[in-house]
């Protein structure tokens, strides 16, 4: 379940990206809300990294009430505190309609990975995964 805060929101530290499943633990939008949508929901999401180092593969499954969605691509490290994710499964969208490719803000440790992401309204949306115990 998505929250909403008008405190200061946290600032991405960077990290090191640790392989395993992850799944969405909390997430928190920051800012004044505006009246429109901000992608407020209870999705559920699990996130799979498989290898590290600056260049890796992640999965994605998404659940929001009755709709799925699944996908894959690439990520790199871009910068100290930047990830660029590039979708490769299914195909983005040739006329861009799809928002499942950029670059955002992160930090990772060995138990959690942090993204930090700009919403349509301008907010920042701050979304937590926590790593499976005993999982792979």
């Amino acid at each position: 379940m998505t929250t909403e805060s008008t405190a200061t929101p946290p600032t991405p530290a960077g990290g090191t990206w640790t392989p395993g499943t992850y799944d969405l633990t909390s997430s928190v939008i920051y800012g004044t809300a505006d009246g429109g949508d901000d992608g407020v929901s209870t999705r559920r999401e699990t996130v799979v990294v498989m290898a590290s180092g600056s260049d890796f593969t992640i999965q994605i499954a998404q659940v929001d009430g009755t709709t799925r969605d699944r996908s894959s691509g690439t990520a790199t490290i871009s910068s100290a505190t930047q990830i660029t994710f590039t979708r490769t499964c299914p195909p983005s969208q040739p006329d861009g309609g799809d928002d499942d490719n950029g670059t955002l803000g992160y930090t990772a440790t060995g138990s959690s990975f942090t993204i930090f992401e700009q919403t349509r309204g301008g907010r920042t949306r701050v979304a937590v995964y926590t790593r499976r115990t005993g999982a792979p």
